[in-house]
């Protein structure tokens, strides 16, 4: 009688994680250009989406409005990688607040550890950017921020402990959400004026 064997599939190989000096390596290097639309994250190599008119509308008016309200001793960084403690991960918050001014990090990026806010504006990213809340909470990121566009709303999830937030609190395009850095409210913004 013939026997049938089940169809193994191939081992896979053990794979390596990519660490943020590997990564700068390879953009340094030229393997991974400049300007090509990747982060790291969490050891691979993860593509960026491409923003849309109405996204690029509401970086630049989040942007605008930070801006205006923060305290001396801290600057906005717009889509430019932040590292975390982990040395696998370098991801581009569409904006983070960062403590002092670009010129303090003159050959590293800033750290998880230098942003206390960070803000996603969020068109078809809305569940990733959920998703990644959990990781930002656990590096200790005070305050995190999602647009949702498309529910014409804004997400603050703040209160990190044990890598997840304690409170998320959504305010409507009427609402005026406060700007909380480092534990004190700086401002408020009308929810409706970072909506394309």
């Amino acid at each position: 009688m013939p026997s049938t064997a089940a169809a193994s599939r191939p081992a896979e190989p053990p794979m390596e994680p990519i660490t943020v000096p590997m990564f700068r390596a390879m953009v340094r290097s030229g393997i991974i250009g400049e300007k090509e639309p990747v982060y790291l994250w969490k050891g691979r190599l993860a593509r960026r989406m491409a923003p849309n008119r109405p996204h690029s509308i509401a970086v630049d008016r989040c942007r605008r409005a930070l801006e205006g309200i923060l305290p001396q001793g801290y600057h906005v960084q717009q889509e430019q990688p932040v590292a975390m403690r982990g040395q696998h991960s370098t991801p581009e918050p569409g904006l983070a607040v960062l403590r002092g001014r670009p010129e303090d990090y003159p050959t590293e990026f800033p750290t998880t550890a230098d942003m206390p806010l960070a803000v996603e504006v969020a068109d078809s990213s809305l569940a990733i950017d959920r998703d990644q809340s959990d990781d930002l909470a656990l590096e200790g990121v005070r305050v995190y921020l999602i647009v949702d566009l498309k529910g014409r709303r804004v997400e603050a999830r703040d209160g990190p402990k044990d890598g997840t937030y304690q409170r998320v609190t959504t305010f409507g395009e009427d609402a005026d959400l406060p700007v909380v850095v480092d534990g004190r409210q700086v401002g408020l913004v009308r929810v409706r004026d970072l909506l394309p």
